[in-house]
């Protein structure tokens, strides 16, 4: 990484203009949480973005005061794998996704549930394409309950306390719903 800040950053319209999907893999800790956020800039035609085994640095540290809908704006595709961040962190790193389409949450740890500060409205926002949580804590999908993430596309752990109210959100633009559990598949929708 540190090659990469030295170097990378210096030339937006080479290989960071062509690069569509970053994944970035097992930092538990960042060293410079600014890192994280020169990928995002520099790499201005990413799409998508996975995190595996890799936590979302606090973004006041990565940026400063969060200035929704200017950060990731092309970003339309995030998959987060493994994580352990607090909920303020990960739900402020959703929510200043403006243009994010389909959202993959899988295997996210214990995360503390301290109070969430003053976040954007987010009651304008498209539905979502896609929506996945699997495994997920009952704080998350609470969180996204309370911001109005609707969606068109629902697959759902049947073990989050919030499905049916993801589900009763989503009721008027859901085409296609999945519950998922131990021992138990439930899809309704498209074939």
């Amino acid at each position: 990484m540190v090659l990469w800040d030295a170097n990378v950053p210096k030339d937006p319209d080479g290989i960071p203009s062509y690069v569509h999907h970053v994944q970035i893999r097992n930092i538990r800790f960042w060293d410079n949480p600014a890192i994280f956020g020169r990928v995002l800039k520099t790499f201005s035609s990413v799409e998508s973005l996975t995190m595996a085994g890799a936590n979302i640095p606090p973004l006041d540290e990565v940026l400063g005061p969060v200035s929704f809908g200017k950060f990731g704006k092309g970003l339309t595709s995030l998959t987060l794998f493994s994580q352990s961040c607090t909920l303020a962190t990960i739900t402020s790193f959703i929510l200043s996704l403006s243009n994010l389409e389909e959202l993959f949450i899988e295997h996210v740890g214990t995360m503390s549930e301290e109070p969430l500060s003053t976040l954007p409205d987010t009651s304008r926002r498209e539905p979502l394409r896609w929506l996945v949580l699997q495994e997920v804590p009952n704080a998350l999908g609470a969180a996204l309950v309370q911001y109005r993430f609707t969606c068109n596309s629902l697959d759902l752990d049947v073990r989050t306390h919030a499905v049916e109210s993801l589900i009763a959100l989503s009721s008027e633009t859901l085409v296609k719903l999945s519950l998922q559990g131990r021992r138990f598949v439930c899809v309704f929708g498209e074939k």
